[in-house]
């Protein structure tokens, strides 16, 4: 609990601040009645607009993602400037400029995501840091004597 009460964020989400600080959660089924007055608040875009808090508020997966792909794109545009290549040699009738061009094109792509992806790597350390996420929370202690008791 104390945890969750260090939380001084913008987007508060229980469900989220509770996983930042314990992987120990379990469910417990429910049976829900029919609402008897009024309607839901929550349209399509509401619900987008807050999955979208969930995946950016509380992880820097996406970031990482984004990382992840600018590599494997790069590592395509390596074979694919091979195939391309190959294609050139064997079809000199192919347009002039479309395999330099179309080379360019996925090679820079991938490097744009794996640049995105390590500056979104500085700013997910910067919102860890900000947001004073623990890397770690202590259930319990045994045979320690906290610093904090006399």
């Amino acid at each position: 609990m104390k945890e969750i009460i260090k939380y001084d964020g913008p987007f508060v989400y229980i469900d989220g601040l509770i996983f930042d600080i314990t992987k120990n959660v379990t469910s417990v089924d429910i049976e829900h009645s029919e609402r008897k007055f009024g309607k839901s608040n929550y349209h399509m875009f509401k619900l987008i607009s807050l999955w979208l808090r969930v995946l950016t508020n509380f992880s820097i997966v996406p970031l990482r993602i984004a990382t992840f792909i600018g590599f494997f794109m790069t590592f395509v545009s390596f074979i694919i400037v091979i195939i391309i290549l190959i294609l050139k040699f064997k079809n000199p009738e192919i347009a002039a400029g479309w395999a330099s061009l179309s080379m360019l094109i996925v090679f820079f792509s991938g490097v744009q995501l794996i640049l995105i992806g390590l500056v979104g790597e500085y700013i997910g350390r910067s919102y860890i840091k900000l947001n004073k996420k623990p890397q770690f929370v202590v259930r319990e202690y045994t045979n320690f004597k906290k610093l904090d008791e006399k």
